[in-house]
């Protein structure tokens, strides 16, 4: 199902407010970003969330600060990779 999103109203939902979790990266995408901001659980890597926060831990004030370099997935929110 999608949402009524208006990304220029934008609320952050895609950076941290789904349920759907943090963005699965593609194998050519690991090296994009730092290592510490990368998780592997069973194959499969994503990027960190913010433990305060829950949001993905390159959003700042409101914005995503890897933006021109985020992530497919991010690129092509509402839908998701499995």
């Amino acid at each position: 199902m999608l949402q009524n999103l208006k990304c220029h109203e934008c609320q952050n939902h895609c950076c941290g407010k789904s349920e759907v979790g943090a963005p699965i990266l593609l194998p050519e995408e690991i090296g994009n970003y730092y290592a510490g901001h990368v998780v592997e659980e069973d194959g499969v890597y994503r990027l960190t969330r913010n433990s305060d926060t829950g949001f993905c831990v390159y959003l700042s004030n409101g914005r995503c600060t890897i933006y021109e370099k985020r992530p497919l997935e991010c690129q092509l929110y509402p839908f998701i990779m499995h």
